[in-house]
């Protein structure tokens, strides 16, 4: 098994605590006693509050120490984030020696990373992956993942912007390392800002020309967007969702697809022999992207596909009138929206819009519910989804057999719930 850099096997990380230490050689930080304990519980934050706005400006680390001047850690220093002012960096090393091996780390951080996802085997079946997935690989605020022939590094701590050309010669020789039989063409550095505008800086790593990148995943064929749109058309990290719920659809399956966007689990489910899939969205735009989808795939003729340009609630009331119902119903509501009448919350859509769920659902049929936000806990998912559940369930018949979040390439972090960001329940009609 492999070690996790800088950290001994079987040892749980704890603040190095040398006896000197020099204050010209890092900025030193007084950081709040409660960002104290959670990193000494595993948390990788450091928010926003009275002692994180008195950091420096300029500085890529600074050490962290408590109030009687108790080494903590070495952080890096992100003064232009407007909630996270500062992510762990290290907890073993004396501030100076964390600053000396600042780039030799963060290489052996990468090549650590990259080799978990070659041991994983994922390239058997999709040619989209992460990389590298920020703190869950102790590189955090950077993600890097791998989209066909090329590597799209996606960085929510903004002080990497400086580190473009190493991360670029880091991620290219442990690439070729760990994937030698696969070409890397470029590698496309993504701010990601609370604006969802797009900024990229693009470094080519071949003479040959990047076509639009055509993505094959468990033999589902994608078309994605790159320098055009914030979202390249296709959520990767929720791939093992994907592949968890495909065994449910099964030949004859009826499935809808609410917030279809560009129709990953709808084209999964004709992928898997559903004879008739409906995918809801109020956005044309997705819409019209989700039929150039299928029109990539070859399906079976006697498939059906139909398209719903609407707000998920209309789409419900209209198949409630029609009588119509299915197998399998997904839902993946975006944390907040405008449903062309008012902003709603993903969990006062499903408090509105489980109970039609239910009605069109057919015996034996399953609802897969997600939820794709840090701001909810996994616990208080579950207790709504409940809820409603016991509220309009009067026969009993429906109950959570399942729960499923972020594995594989985006395993999250242990102590650090705002990782496990994206959160699935598996509703189970008996009868």
């Amino acid at each position: 098994m492999k070690q996790k850099p800088n950290q001994k096997s079987g040892q749980q990380s704890r603040p190095f605590k040398p006896k000197a230490h020099s204050p010209r050689e890092l900025p030193i930080c007084e950081l709040h006693p409660i960002s104290i304990q959670q990193i000494k519980n595993g948390h990788p934050w450091v928010t926003k509050d009275r002692y994180s706005m008195a950091f420096p400006q300029q500085a890529d680390l600074i050490g962290g120490q408590s109030k009687n001047r108790q080494l903590v850690a070495t952080l890096i220093n992100d003064p232009k984030h407007p909630h996270i002012k500062a992510r762990l960096w290290d907890t073993r090393k004396s501030f100076i020696k964390a600053r000396q091996d600042f780039m030799s780390d963060l290489s052996t951080r990468i090549d650590w990373a990259i080799s978990k996802r070659k041991e994983l085997g994922l390239l058997k079946e999709r040619e989209n992956f992460y990389l590298v997935f920020g703190e869950s690989d102790y590189i955090p605020g950077l993600h890097a993942l791998k989209f066909g022939n090329i590597i799209i590094v996606q960085y929510y701590a903004y002080c990497w912007a400086r580190y473009e050309k190493k991360i670029t010669e880091f991620l290219t020789k442990a690439y070729k390392k760990h994937f030698p039989d696969q070409e890397l063409l470029q590698i496309r550095f993504q701010q990601r800002n609370h604006k969802q505008e797009l900024k990229e800086n693009v470094f080519q790593l071949s003479t040959k020309d990047t076509p639009r990148p055509t993505l094959v995943e468990f033999g589902v064929r994608y078309q994605t967007l790159l320098n055009e749109r914030y979202d390249i058309g296709l959520y990767t990290d929720a791939a093992s969702i994907r592949k968890k719920i495909a065994p449910f659809i099964q030949d004859q399956s009826k499935v809808l697809n609410l917030y279809a966007y560009t129709g990953a689990f709808s084209l999964l489910a004709l992928k898997k022999g559903a004879t008739e899939v409906h995918s809801v969205d109020l956005s044309q735009k997705v819409m019209k992207w989700l039929e150039k989808n299928i029109q990539l795939n070859e399906f079976d003729k006697n498939q059906k596909h139909v398209s719903h340009q609407s707000t998920v609630s209309d789409a419900l009331d209209k198949f409630i009138r029609e009588g119509q119902t299915f197998s399998q119903i997904i839902i993946d509501p975006p944390p907040s929206f405008f449903d062309g009448k008012k902003k709603e919350t993903a969990l006062e859509s499903y408090q509105k819009d489980l109970p039609k769920m239910m009605q069109i659902l057919e015996p034996h049929g399953h609802i897969l519910a997600l939820l794709n936000t840090q701001k909810v806990s996994r616990e208080k998912f579950i207790d709504k989804i409940n809820n409603i559940l016991d509220k309009h369930d009067e026969e009993e018949a429906f109950e959570i057999i399942d729960q499923w979040g972020l594995e594989e390439d985006c395993k999250p972090l242990n102590g650090f719930p705002e990782g496990d960001y994206l959160k699935a329940l598996l509703i189970h009609r008996q009868w």
